[in-house]
């Protein structure tokens, strides 16, 4: 892989990253269904875990030495791929519980016990994704 080709891969990375954080935030301070940021909340882990399979299909090709990377440091694909996988669906699972608590008027602790549950399924993927900055 050439310097252009690693220079061109690594923005969509950041770009997920960033639609991850921004993704947490709506959910932190959500309180109504707006469907087009769902549509966007969902596109966003979708793409993701578009990205976590392909990887997994390039890693098992034995031809193939360069695996996608989400983020540039990050070997959280190359680790442990299922993981991923599974912190995408969990990710997915909670936004849907979540907005589906909104959606029935549940009381407000439930509605919070959700928006928590959320918070820590896409902190999670977030963890899986990023580089480790515990030596920076």
């Amino acid at each position: 892989m050439s310097s252009g080709e690693t220079a061109s891969a690594n923005p969509p990375a950041r770009d997920r990253l960033v639609a991850l954080r921004w993704l947490r935030e709506r959910v932190l301070g959500q309180i109504a269904i707006d469907p087009r940021q769902g549509v966007m909340a969902r596109r966003t882990l979708l793409s993701l875990r578009h990205d976590c399979r392909q990887a997994q299909a390039f890693a098992k090709v034995p031809a193939q030495t360069n695996v996608i990377r989400l983020h540039p440091g990050s070997a959280g694909m190359e680790q442990a791929p299922g993981k991923l996988d599974a912190a995408i669906s969990a990710a997915l699972d909670m936004l849907n519980v979540f907005e589906r608590a909104i959606i029935e008027n549940r009381d407000r602790f439930s509605v919070e016990a959700r928006r928590l549950d959320c918070l820590a399924a896409l902190d999670r993927l977030l963890q899986r994704i990023q580089p480790d900055q515990s030596g920076v």
